[in-house]
């Protein structure tokens, strides 16, 4: 009935958009102007998934949003000058003219609601109604940053037509306000194809259309999502779909994991043969096999000698591993996420996992390292998938400094570790693996339910995951550091002077490693764990658990800076440096107190920087706040912590 009805409709809302455009084509200042709207609401509700019979209502509303102000005065558009107030409120009238004018030729009560709120302001100081957030119908809200970008990237007879760049700084200014923010943030998706915060619109303009008729034109279509298409669920589906399917594991990956499948019952010889037929596999997985990584006696030559000295499930996690970097190593010049710095990551989680597991005997090794080496591999499909849609995930987890998972879970609907549990599994992937690939963003509260024959293997990456970012090797600014719970520590039997040894050289094993997988390690940035030999100022780090596993303490010595444990606050007028991880109650309360002291005992509040829990309340937060002292909340990321360094740099200039 609804299609009946379009159809119908249609000819006559030609005829009504070609009466508009007629009119406005008289006065040069319009040309252009509802036509330019109606393309960019309706480009807009596409981004941002409106369903099909939502955006059609939106089209209509955007065709008559200004249709009454043909009843309004001519000189009013035409004035130079600022508007007086009684002009002001005859021009705020055309919203009620443009209803009514609408009500005579349509019935739909929803286009009517969006013609009539498409200026209230998003924190209800809008008209004709007030109208704020979410009682704001979308479209609405949608029509309303449309109209406004339109509005002011057009000359009037008052200024001249602004830029893009200017256009969304201002929309960018007033979300939150004016604007919803959601919408502001899709605006900017659509136009610059990332999610930039304001300070960064510097220098953007050259990549900004002067006018939106240029960023929508429909764009060639390729493999690959581009920012200004839709991404619904069902579309997030497919696009996965499709890049399980293009990037399948080759059929000697599969051929291997059913014949490993049980190891006792492993025809050896079979598994040799099979290798061996794939010459270029078969030599990648020699050179890895007589890498550092394995440390064996003898060289290994063969195929059959590398089942001798790694066993069936080591040539198994060696075979998968291998592939896996070959099929995903080359990347688009536009992809934000560098594979380089992707793979030279994970190879760090994957040695730190291995030797934890090979330390506290926990879990396989080869199992351990491949499941680390993997962990992450949802971020490249995400990649494959969705394209500048996903870099711009990326961005805003860079800028914000948020979790990347948390922004991919609010924009795309899913993390790049949840949508592993089904792209693994259609792969053919070790249900082990799978289960960790999956897992390894879940919150430690919720480790407890995860299967006894996983856990061993999820903790050994999620430790390994947590000092390869806190060691800052090569994590694009992604990454977050992580505190592992004192209860799972000793659930695995890991103790810091277990691993402390290992951290040093783990630098140089990623850089022989990437070389033994021909990854171009030359070009991936090792951090190399250390700042240079630029003097440093001791930091006196106050842990609820002396800093037992704790990454902080790594993440500093790894930037140069002297790390000295302590159980008490330093005393007033110490030159020292203090960071706390405020997890005990009243800590908070301490500093607070302490910062409010006699002048001769008040503590530099530069000298602070509390790492709080993300239960402190917000009223606590703003009294540190008022007090000058600097504090993050959880989760912390390595770049807010490296930003965190470098205030403390500009502060006193002091290099620490």
């Amino acid at each position: 009935m609804m299609k009946h009805r379009t159809r119908r409709r249609r000819p006559f809302l030609d005829s009504l958009r070609s009466m508009i455009e007629s009119a406005e084509s008289l006065d040069r200042h319009f040309i252009g102007f509802t036509k330019g709207v109606v393309d960019l609401t309706e480009t807009l509700a596409a981004t941002m998934s409106l369903p099909k019979r939502d955006r059609r209502r939106l089209r209509v509303a955007a065709l008559l949003h200004d249709i009454g102000r043909i009843r309004l005065p001519k000189e009013l558009f035409d004035k130079e000058g600022a508007l007086s107030p009684s002009e002001h409120e005859c021009l705020r009238s055309h919203v009620l003219h443009s209803e009514a004018m609408a009500g005579r030729i349509l019935s739909d009560g929803e286009i009517l609601a969006l013609i009539r709120h498409h200026h209230e302001w998003y924190n209800g100081q809008g008209y004709p109604d007030g109208l704020a957030g979410e009682s704001i119908p979308l479209g609405a809200r949608i029509l309303a940053v449309a109209d406004a970008y339109v509005a002011m990237t057009h000359e009037r007879p008052h200024r001249p037509a602004r830029t893009s760049r200017e256009a969304l700084q201002i929309i960018r200014q007033g979300a939150g306000q004016q604007f919803c923010p959601h919408v502001a943030d899709a605006l900017i998706l659509l136009i610059t194809g990332v999610l930039l915060p304001l300070s960064d619109f510097v220098g953007v303009a050259s990549a900004v259309p002067q006018r939106f008729a240029d960023a929508a034109a429909a764009p060639e279509k390729t493999g690959s999502v581009t920012a200004t298409e839709q991404i619904s669920a069902r579309e997030l589906e497919l696009r996965i779909k499709s890049v399980v399917d293009l990037k399948a594991l080759p059929d000697v990956v599969t051929d291997v994991m059913a014949m490993t499948s049980n190891v006792e019952a492993c025809d050896i010889n079979g598994l040799v043969r099979r290798i061996e037929c794939d010459h270029a596999l078969a030599t990648r997985m020699l050179r890895l096999a007589n890498s550092a990584l394995y440390a064996t006696t003898g060289k290994i030559d063969s195929i059959e000698r590398a089942v001798v000295m790694l066993g069936v499930g080591g040539v198994r996690q060696l075979l998968l591993g291998v592939v896996v970097i070959d099929q995903w190593r080359q990347h688009g010049d536009a992809d934000r996420l560098r594979r380089d710095v992707f793979w030279q990551h994970s190879m760090a989680t994957a040695l730190l996992a291995g030797q934890i597991a090979r330390l506290t005997g926990c879990a396989d090794f080869q199992a351990a390292f491949t499941a680390g080496l993997l962990h992450d591999l949802g971020q490249l499909v995400f990649q494959e998938a969705l394209g500048p849609v996903y870099g711009a995930a990326l961005a805003e987890a860079e800028c914000g400094r948020r979790p990347l998972a948390e922004v991919e879970a609010r924009h795309l609907g899913a993390d790049h570790a949840s949508v592993m549990q089904t792209v693994g599994r259609d792969w053919g992937l070790p249900k082990a693996i799978v289960d960790v690939m999956s897992l390894h963003h879940l919150p430690w509260d919720k480790v407890h339910a995860v299967p006894r024959e996983v856990l061993p293997l999820l903790l050994c990456v999620r430790v390994g995951n947590a000092f390869s970012h806190s060691l800052g090797l090569a994590d694009q600014g992604l990454g977050i550091l992580e505190v592992v719970p004192r209860m799972l520590v000793h659930y695995l039997g890991l103790r810091r002077e277990m691993l402390e040894p290992l951290l040093p050289d783990v630098a140089a094993e990623v850089e022989e490693l990437g070389r033994a997988c021909g990854l171009s390690v030359s070009e991936c940035g090792v951090a190399g764990g250390t700042c240079g030999s630029r003097p440093c100022r001791e930091v006196c780090y106050l842990s609820p658990d002396d800093g037992e596993m704790d990454p902080v303490t790594c993440f500093l010595s790894g930037r140069g800076v002297q790390v000295r444990m302590v159980r008490d606050l330093p005393p007033a007028g110490q030159d020292v440096w203090c960071w706390v991880r405020a997890d005990r109650p009243g800590t908070v309360q301490a500093i607070l107190a302490s910062s409010r002291g006699t002048e001769n005992e008040t503590r530099d509040p530069h000298r602070w920087l509390l790492l709080l829990p993300d239960a402190v309340p917000r009223s606590m937060r703003e009294e540190l706040s008022e007090a000058g002292i600097p504090y993050l909340v959880e989760p912390w990321t390595v770049a807010a912590l490296s930003a965190a360094l470098d205030d403390a740099e500009r502060a006193e200039s002091l290099c620490i």
